[in-house]
């Protein structure tokens, strides 16, 4: 329902407002339907609980009227800032695009163009299988091609999956460029496990032994993933390997490198096989611990042309209004690359389509 931006300005301004309560839990509770409310478990530290609180009500969607998520920050938050502006978007469903397969659609549930991408749709699709082939993937391409909106991808995903299947979670953690050649394998690990379970408590102390000490972490990240039984689909952004040529200080640690491909190994084996998925975003995939054909992968591409046609001509069909696709194509594509090049303006100027067209 909400964009990657958006999320993390208004997952900030909650966890502001019921940081210093005495029961955030309570809070929440106190303006969340019902059905919501009683799936908060106690004992959560402020900031999983406002994590766990948004993929709950975004699970819910548009099914009240007004939206929970809507109801919550309104009750909450007020008028505060951005939250009257984000509220008004919430309240408005996407339209039609929300009943649509959700691995095929063009439109996110949160109103943001996902063009292209057969590659990453069809191994994410996969997912839902018990034992998939390709259980890890990677996502590379050049900047500005889209990569980072694939995790916008997956929640879109999985908010429609827990409609059906309550026991597939997703957590994402990204860095960026500046941070990734700081970040060690116990740093990395932490922020895993506290997206998982809220406490960080219990990790493995500090071995001279790197390959000791990241086995040492896997299985406590994993461990921890398994207590809750659920399903957890992991998303690593910003943890580049190093390519011939790239740009002094964006690679990663070798210690935490090793982490990773004992994570990849982990993952794969036994128990975790069968529940549990990796994406990285940028990634040397040829350093994973797994056959070729045992990992998916994707290139971002510039966007042809063609493809946003037939998102306009999608858009326009579905929506009221008497818009001319080839008027309303010449705006979108005016200044723009063939192919296109630059996603972020390209994706700016078709969410002002979705809103003109609503």
């Amino acid at each position: 329902m909400l964009e990657s931006g958006d999320r993390e300005y208004v997952k900030a301004q909650l966890l502001s407002r019921v940081g210093s309560d005495i029961s955030p839990r309570q809070t929440f509770i106190s303006e969340l339907p019902i059905d919501i409310a009683i799936q908060l478990e106690e004992g959560l530290a402020p900031q999983v609980l406002v994590e766990r609180v948004l993929v709950f009500c975004e699970a819910d969607g548009w099914r009240r009227s007004p939206p929970a998520l809507s109801s919550l920050l309104t009750a909450l938050l007020g008028n505060s800032g951005r939250i009257p502006e984000l509220v008004a978007k919430l309240t408005v469903p996407p339209g039609a695009q929300a009943t649509l397969d959700p691995f095929t659609t063009s439109i996110l549930d949160i109103g943001l163009p996902f063009l292209d991408r057969s590659e990453t749709r069809k191994v994410l699709r996969t997912w839902l299988d018990l034992m998939p082939r390709q259980q890890v993937m990677v996502v590379e391409g050049p900047s500005q091609t889209g990569k980072t909106y694939t995790n916008d991808f997956v929640r879109h995903i999985v908010r429609h999956v827990m409609t059906t299947s309550s026991d597939i979670r997703t957590v994402i953690v990204a860095f960026d460029r500046d941070q990734a050649r700081s970040v060690g394998p116990l740093e990395l690990a932490k922020d895993l496990v506290w997206y998982i379970s809220g406490v960080v408590a219990g990790a493995p102390e500090y071995d001279t032994n790197t390959t000791a000490f990241v086995k040492q972490l896997v299985t406590w990240v994993l461990g921890e993933a398994n207590k809750a039984g659920l399903k957890w689909w992991f998303v690593l952004d910003g943890f580049r390997s190093s390519h011939p040529g790239e740009e002094p200080g964006w690679e990663l640690r070798d210690d935490t490198r090793e982490f990773l491909v004992a994570f990849v190994r982990g993952l794969t084996n036994g128990i975790n096989a069968a529940r549990h998925r990796l994406l990285l975003l940028d990634f040397d995939r040829a350093i994973l611990p797994l056959p070729p054909g045992a990992v998916g992968f994707d290139r971002t591409c510039p966007i042809p042309h063609a493809a946003v046609r037939t998102v306009i001509d999608s858009i326009i069909a579905k929506s009221a209004s008497s818009l001319d696709p080839d008027a309303v194509e010449a705006d979108i594509l005016d200044g723009l690359s063939s192919p296109i090049a630059e996603l972020p303006e390209l994706n700016a100027r078709l969410v002002d389509l979705l809103a003109e067209a609503a």
